[in-house]
């Protein structure tokens, strides 16, 4: 495959604090280009190149002195040091209620708990990326455990992971 060169942003070079290697969680440092907002290791395009991410800096733990030297010592990044995703229950006719949203462009893909609010959102404006579903009774339809791990392949594993 051939992507024009005007297109990509390539011989960029990191010194470790921009981006992680999301198959091993750990600081990226060398040459990387940028395609369509994604950035990759390499320094020019190459379809199997590993993909990166961006280190997320609104971590609050990393602006203490004493945690930013722990992370530096210990190799554990910004994105470890994240605290966990919360998780939304809604009672709802006397029954727990759950929102999930799975990204499916992605690999490994996500899925994340998401609140009612955005559930909505995301059925009225549907994006090709991501699939919704509920456990639980919502607007008279009830689905179960089971049934929605039928409809969102990786529900199950990510719910008991």
């Amino acid at each position: 495959m051939r992507i024009p060169n005007n297109i990509i942003i390539k011989d960029q070079y990191t010194i470790g604090d921009e981006f992680v290697d999301p198959t091993t969680n750990k600081s990226y440092q060398g040459f990387y280009y940028e395609l369509n907002g994604s950035f990759f290791q390499g320094k020019t395009f190459n379809p199997s190149s590993p993909k990166l991410i961006r280190k997320i800096n609104e971590n609050t733990l990393l602006n203490n002195p004493k945690t930013s030297t722990f992370s530096k010592v210990s190799g554990i990044t910004s994105q470890q040091l994240q605290p966990p995703v919360l998780t939304y229950n809604y009672e709802y006719e006397g029954k727990t209620l759950e929102f999930y949203v799975k990204q499916i462009n992605t690999d490994p893909f996500i899925i994340k708990n998401i609140n009612e609010e955005t559930y909505r959102h995301l059925r009225a404006n549907p994006y090709p990326l991501y699939q919704i579903i509920f456990i639980g009774t919502f607007e008279n339809q009830t689905i179960t455990p089971e049934q929605a791990y039928l409809q969102m392949s990786g529900l199950k594993e990510w719910l008991s992971g």
